[in-house]
């Protein structure tokens, strides 16, 4: 039973909904206290659902790999892997920054063991959020989901189902 498809339309759902709230720059919106949890709930949700649509569209790939169909399927692979990592990092990030806002952690991060080690991801979550730089990677990543679900799409029902499909298909494909 193909079970993958159950898997996939969540993450997609959720990392659409995070790359499209992380556009929206606005200082009301992002001054607003609970507008960093709404995104880092949707990236850390989405991304750990990226590995569950990873692992069930690994039981399936055998099943496509006969003739034209492998080539799909491998790029389609290859891009719903670059997807996963892009938005882990942002997930990663976000986390970090969650842990630092919460202050609950405070006691562990200032321990004189770990202190050290949680300098680094500390200032790269600063400068990845603080200039902006993850919107741009945010965009990267909606464009690559957009990309692993056209690809998908293009193996469920063939690459003419809809113009992003065919044109995915036709530039990374054939």
């Amino acid at each position: 039973m193909n079970v993958h498809p159950i898997f996939v339309h969540f993450p997609i759902a959720l990392l659409t909904i995070y790359a499209l709230l992380e556009l929206i720059q606005f200082k009301k919106v992002t001054s607003w206290n609970p507008w960093f949890y709404i995104k880092a709930s949707f990236v850390v949700f989405g991304a750990i659902g990226t590995y569950a649509a990873l692992f069930t569209g690994g039981l399936i790939e055998d099943q496509f790999r006969v003739g034209e169909a492998a080539k799909l399927v491998e790029t389609h692979s290859t891009w719903a892997a670059a997807t996963s990592i892009i938005f882990s990092f942002i997930a990663v990030i976000y986390l970090v920054s969650w842990i630092r806002r919460s202050g609950a952690f405070l006691s562990f991060t200032t321990h004189r063991l770990v202190s050290p080690v949680w300098k680094l991801p500390l200032q790269i979550e600063h400068y990845l959020l603080d200039y902006k730089i993850v919107v741009v990677l945010a965009v990267i990543g909606l464009a690559a989901v957009t990309i692993t679900g056209a690809l998908g799409g293009a193996i469920a029902f063939g690459p003419g189902i809809d113009p992003a499909a065919h044109f995915f298909y036709n530039l990374l494909v054939k």
